[in-house]
C-alpha cells in the first residue's frame, strides 16, 4: 500500500526514498547558500576565490569591470582566454542584474522544492547547467586542467549533481506509487 497508515511507521525503502529527496534538496540549497556567502565575502574582503559553490555567479563576478585589477584566477588555475576576452567587459549593472535573476530563481526553486517536490527537476537543470559549464572552463583552461586543485569545484559540483539525480528518481518512483507531497516529506 503506497500510503502510509496513521499509527505505522513507513518502510526502510519508503524512508530511503523521502531521505534522497531531502538529500538532494538540501544538497542544491547548500550550494545556493555558500555561493551567496562568497559573494558577499568577495565585496567585503576582495577575495574572488569561490570553492563548493555556483560557477556562473563566479564568472560574471569575475567578468566583471570592478573586478579588473583583480587576478583572473579560477581557484588555482589561470585562464590566459578570460584574461584576454572576459576581463572588465561585462559592466557592473549587467552583472548585478544576471546574478539577481540567477539566485532568484535557484532560491525559488530551492524553497518551492520544498513543498512541490517535482521542483527538483528544475534543480537538476540548473544545476546541471551550471556543471556543463564548469567543466567546459576547467577544459578549456589546458594545462591548469592538469592540476589537482582545478578540479576540486567539478568534483563537488558532479557529487550535488549526483544527489540531484537521486533525488529527482526518489520523487518520482514516490509519485508513481501515489504519494501526496505531504507524504513524501518526513521528519
Amino acid at each position: 500500500m503506497p500510503q502510509k497508515k496513521d499509527n505505522t511507521e513507513p518502510s526502510p525503502e519508503i524512508k530511503h526514498l523521502q531521505a534522497d529527496v531531502k538529500g538532494g534538496q538540501g544538497s542544491f540549497f547548500l550550494a545556493v547558500i555558500i555561493s551567496i556567502v562568497y559573494i558577499v565575502k568577495a565585496l567585503i574582503g576582495r577575495n574572488f576565490n569561490f570553492f563548493f559553490s555556483l560557477f556562473v555567479p563566479e564568472l560574471l563576478l569575475k567578468s566583471a569591470r570592478f573586478t579588473a585589477e583583480y587576478p583572473a584566477t579560477f581557484g588555482a588555475q589561470y585562464a590566459p582566454f578570460f584574461r584576454e576576452n572576459l576581463l572588465g567587459k561585462l559592466p557592473n549593472l549587467a552583472v548585478w542584474i544576471a546574478l539577481a535573476v540567477i539566485y532568484g530563481a535557484a532560491l525559488a526553486f530551492g524553497i518551492a522544492a520544498r513543498k512541490k517536490h517535482m521542483l527538483v527537476i528544475g534543480e537538476l537543470v540548473i544545476y546541471g547547467t551550471d556543471t556543463v559549464l564548469l567543466l567546459l572552463s576547467r577544459l578549456f583552461a589546458f594545462p591548469e586542467m592538469l592540476s589537482l586543485n582545478s578540479w576540486i569545484d567539478p568534483v563537488f559540483h558532479i557529487f550535488v549533481l549526483a544527489l540531484l539525480v537521486r533525488s529527482v528518481v526518489a520523487t518520482v518512483k514516490l509519485k508513481k506509487r501515489g504519494f501526496t507531497e505531504a507524504q513524501m516529506d518526513f521528519y
